[in-house]
């Protein structure tokens, strides 16, 4: 009689980590606007460049 082969036993799954559902690890952060910059010479007037005084001779 040729011996029956034993049936091989199921090998477990891997169980993968459940991911938390979205949005329970951290709320989802709106998109960064970047603040708008002011048209240039708004900020402020060119400034002159400095000449110093010539001291009293």
């Amino acid at each position: 009689m040729e011996p029956t082969p034993q049936p091989q036993p199921p090998q477990p799954q891997p169980i993968p980590e459940p991911y938390p559902p979205p949005g329970e690890l951290d709320p989802p952060q709106p998109p960064q606007i970047p603040e708008p910059y002011p048209p240039p010479g708004e900020l402020d007037p060119p400034q002159p460049p400095q000449i110093p005084e010539p001291g009293p001779l």
